[in-house]
């Protein structure tokens, strides 16, 4: 049920062009400056979530002292932070994380019925 309350809810992004893709976040320095200038060039207004696959400090540094940025990993995503943000940023690792977290899922669920 939860994940599918949670496909539901990217899908609903995906169709309102909602979601942005990146390459890496990997090597930002930890100023806020620049994810401030990348979120201006990029036009996002409102509240935006930063998804990433694998914790980065960096990014920690970057994001924390902005309002209405929020930062979570791919295995952390939940509904309602897709549902809250107006947007939604992930990493290439991360998109591939969560779409092979599903297809386990889904793989695991076939095998019971």
């Amino acid at each position: 049920m939860k994940r599918q309350s949670l496909i539901s809810a990217l899908s609903a992004k995906a169709q309102n062009s909602q979601i942005k893709v990146v390459s890496s976040f990997e090597k930002i320095q930890p100023k806020t400056k620049i994810v401030a200038n990348f979120l201006q060039k990029t036009q996002q207004k409102g509240s935006t979530l930063f998804v990433i696959s694998a914790k980065n400090n960096n990014l920690i540094l970057a994001t924390r002292n902005l309002q209405k940025v929020l930062l979570n990993t791919a295995d952390g995503l939940n509904t309602y932070e897709v549902v809250k943000n107006q947007n939604l940023i992930f990493t290439k690792e991360a998109l591939q994380s969560l779409t092979g977290r599903f297809s386990k899922k889904m793989e695991k669920s076939e095998a019971k019925s």
